[in-house]
């Protein structure tokens, strides 16, 4: 397996100039500046896009209520007995571009710089 997955149409950037790159922008809302999720598995045709979706839309289609959502773009889950607040909302985990913008980091690889990045980033749109 991998450490990434294929990213089509986002510029290259640099997580150190907290800029978001061209092309990270919400498929439904159009809404970009802010986190964004992808879907836990990529889509089955190669060279598709992978969908990205800003918090409200990724709680809409999981129906969550993204009030609950946190600066770290984290929402409270049940996990057996405990609440624990994780970064995946329902099958929709963070979209976290590798600097060229050619592909996204699988969660066991994103560095301590693209975590960073992507945690400053609003948690939804303005």
């Amino acid at each position: 397996m991998t450490s990434t997955i294929p990213a089509y149409g986002l510029q290259a950037f640099r997580y150190a100039d907290h800029a978001v790159p061209r092309g990270y922008v919400c498929e439904n809302c159009k809404r970009s500046g802010c986190k964004l999720w992808r879907p836990l598995v990529p889509t089955s045709r190669p060279l598709e896009p992978i969908p990205l979706r800003c918090a409200d839309c990724a709680c809409k289609t999981m129906g969550l209520d993204v009030a609950r959502i946190d600066a770290k773009g984290h929402l409270p889950v049940r996990i057996g007995r405990e609440i624990e607040r994780i970064d995946q909302i329902g099958y929709w985990m963070p979209a976290i571009p590798t600097e060229s913008g050619t592909d996204f980091l699988r969660p066991t690889v994103v560095s301590v710089e693209a975590l960073a990045w992507w945690q400053r980033l609003p948690s939804r749109p303005a």
